[in-house]
């Protein structure tokens, strides 16, 4: 049904275009630039102001939030035992490994 309207939409727009001494491909051919212009000079500044503004918003609210989520939620759900605690982790051993043995000192 949307391919038959559309070749009808086609159809008679082409008729319009005839009566005024024009075509479909030429009105094209016209057009093209300005589109153009319109999407360099005027779309693409306002889709990167906006994906800008959101960035800024997202980076400053991660810097805010994070530090209260980091603090809040091992207080709240640490007592139900989904976080570990840092503070009750065991020590391990830090040396570092050897791959090959030390030689003997004399």
């Amino acid at each position: 049904v949307i391919g038959f309207g559309e070749g009808i939409a086609e159809a008679v727009a082409g008729k319009v275009l005839g009566l005024a001494g024009t075509s479909i491909p030429e009105l094209d051919t016209a057009i093209k630039p300005h589109v153009a212009g319109l999407d360099t000079d005027f779309l693409n500044p306002a889709i990167n102001a906006v994906v800008g503004a959101i960035m800024g918003g997202v980076s400053k609210g991660d810097d805010m939030i994070r530090p209260v989520v980091m603090k809040v939620v091992p207080t709240i759900l640490g007592p139900l035992g989904m976080v570990e605690d840092e503070k009750k982790k065991p020590v391990t051993n830090t040396a570092p490994e050897l791959t090959t043995p030390a030689p003997a000192i004399k």
